[in-house]
């Protein structure tokens, strides 16, 4: 699984109305999931990693374009990545925003860190997680 099965894992962990995206070349760069939770909408881009660093891939450019407009334009998004297989198996999550930050530098590169799990999905703290994407903002 390329996005480390974040995908099944938030659906499941986090109810609310979960759409799956693949626009594949009709739009590039749109994230994998759009959510609604409780009345806020958002959308979370998966990625799955073994280091520290965001693989190149030839659609990792348009993604952080399409993050770095919604963000100009008020849009909720955020990238999720999986660290594994890590001893730990870590959920990070980062603000979509930072997007550019993330890619360039990898999980230590400076983009601000929103949640960080250890120990796998039994183990990561769901409710913080749905904290972070559903937050009011100020």
């Amino acid at each position: 699984m390329i996005d480390g099965g974040l995908r099944r894992l938030f659906r499941a962990r986090l109810p609310g109305d979960w759409s799956s995206v693949e626009t594949g070349m009709s739009e590039p760069g749109v994230p994998d999931s759009n959510f609604c939770i409780g009345g806020v909408e958002g959308w979370v881009e998966y990625k799955l990693v073994s280091g520290w660093a965001i693989r190149r891939t030839r659609t990792l450019p348009a993604q952080v374009g399409w993050h770095l407009r919604r963000a100009r334009n008020g849009g909720r998004t955020f990238v999720a990545v999986r660290r594994a297989p890590s001893s730990a198996d870590e959920l990070w999550l980062f603000p979509g925003a930072q997007f550019r930050l993330l890619a360039a530098g990898g999980l230590r590169g400076g983009a601000d860190v929103l949640y960080r799990g250890i120990g796998g999905p039994a183990r990561w703290d769901w409710r913080e997680v749905k904290k972070v994407l559903t937050a009011r903002r100020k």
